[in-house]
Parts: C-alpha cells; structure tokens; sequence
C-alpha cells in the first residue's frame, strides 16, 4: 500500500499548481484574510451578545435582591409592630410569632442568600445580620419575660436600630451590585 507523503517543498508545488496565474493567488489570499475576519467578526459578535446578556440578567436579579430587601424590611417591621400589640401574646405573656409574617422573613433572607450565592459571589452575605432571633425584643418576648417600661423601650429601640442597621446593610449591598455590574 502506498502512503500519501506531503512535504512542505510538495505543499508548495501543489500551491503554485492550482494557484498559477498571480489573479488566482490574490484570490486565494483574499479568501483566506475574508474567512479569518469573518471569524473574527463572528467571536466578536458572540462575544459581545453573551456580555450583553448577562448584564441583563445581572440587572434583573439585582431588581429581585431590592424587591426581597423590601419584602424582608416589611415583615421586620410587622413583626416589630406586633410586639406593641397584646393581642399577639398568649396568657401567659409569651409573644406568638404570626407564622406568615415570620416565614415571610425568613424566605427573603433565604432568597437574598441564593441571589448572593448565584450570581455574586463575591459580596459577603450573612445570614446572621438579618436574622430575626439576632433581634432583642424578639428574644426577650418569645421567653415571656417581663420587662420594666424603661427597660422595654430600651430594647425595643436596640430592635429597631437592628432592622434600620439591616435594611442600611441591604441597601448598601444592592448599591455595590448597581455599581459593580451595571
């Protein structure tokens, strides 16, 4: 059996061959240098489209993370609200937490975590920051401890300033993201 055996001095010979007249040759290198800027012009493009979706995703998911934060400062506040309601604590004087309103919480501090986790993984999300059991008042009210009016006001004041303090985070995060990916 016959191999077929191409040397450079043969490739060339083969060129010139098919490329005979100087007319040919100039076609050739004109098909050649269309094709490589097509290319070119083909992962430019292709490039250009997957950096333009993305922002737009980006952006979208940042729309998502402000929309969770407001939800998460509403059932914050709701919750705070609550505490001033003696209709929300039992006989005993233990606090009942409105499982809606607490769920609500904890399903936008859960959704904040995946958006973060997903698509930024580089801002620092955590947990604890948002966490409604990280709120004074909450604690002291689920145990059913009482509380003087002084001291009450004072803790309910550290509550407060927990949730201003966590929604100031939040905002701060989703102003990053604005900067950093829009």
């Amino acid at each position: 059996m016959q191999a077929l055996y191409f040397n450079e001095e043969s490739m060339f010979e083969w060129f010139e061959s098919i490329f005979v007249t100087s007319s040919d040759k100039s076609r050739f290198i004109a098909i050649v240098v269309s094709t490589f800027v097509a290319i070119f012009v083909l992962l430019l493009s292709q490039r250009f489209t997957t950096k333009r979706e993305r922002s737009k995703l980006l952006i979208e998911k940042i729309e998502e993370m402000y929309k969770v934060s407001i939800d998460y400062s509403s059932a914050a506040n709701q919750i705070l609200k609550d505490l001033n309601n003696p209709k929300k604590y039992d006989k005993n004087g233990y606090y009942i937490i409105d499982q809606v309103v607490y769920g609500n919480m904890n399903d936008s501090i859960r959704k904040m975590e995946m958006l973060c986790g997903l698509y930024f993984p580089k801002i620092e999300f955590k947990v604890s920051d948002y966490s409604i059991v990280n709120m004074p008042i909450v604690n002291i009210a689920i145990k059913g401890k009482k509380l003087n009016e002084g001291e009450a006001y004072h803790i309910y004041e550290d509550s407060r300033n927990y949730i201003i303090n966590a929604e100031q985070k939040i905002t701060k995060l989703c102003r990053e993201l604005i900067r950093k990916y829009v």
